[in-house]
């Protein structure tokens, strides 16, 4: 399950909820490099894991313990730059794409750049015409 959250209105990331290992991770190409959450992300975080236990309780009948669902911060991803404020949605469709297919994300490494290039761009417009047409290509 994946789930992309705006972060004070102009910065996205994107939780992934892999509920047959009981994980959470984050992934934020702004974040930090150390693998701790972010501050904005802990309160989101908590919350999710909570509504998470709820669901397990009512709809599975089961007990999670306090250590299921374990959030982890991916920092091994792209990076974009502190001066970089229109990316962060491109970068975030991209990784949730992937990841949906159980691709690596390497295939966003071209778009390592502080502003908009050729390789934001590129992805900008594959986005737009894969959701004006319904049309999902595979990878590149």
């Amino acid at each position: 399950r994946q789930i992309p959250c705006n972060v004070k209105g102009n910065h996205w990331t994107l939780t992934v909820v892999n509920i047959q290992l009981k994980t959470i991770d984050y992934y934020d190409p702004k974040g930090p490099m150390d693998g701790t959450l972010p501050s904005n992300c802990k309160d989101f975080i908590w919350n999710l894991r909570r509504w998470l236990k709820k669901q397990y309780d009512c709809h599975r009948n089961q007990k999670l313990d306090n250590g299921a669902f374990p959030a982890t911060l991916n920092s091994n991803i792209p990076r974009l730059s502190d001066f970089n404020t229109c990316d962060s949605g491109v970068f975030i469709m991209e990784f949730a794409a992937l990841i949906a297919r159980e691709e690596p994300l390497d295939v966003v490494q071209e778009l390592r750049v502080p502003s908009i290039t050729e390789g934001t761009y590129y992805y900008r417009k594959k986005i737009t015409y894969e959701l004006s047409n319904f049309v999902f290509f595979d990878r590149n």
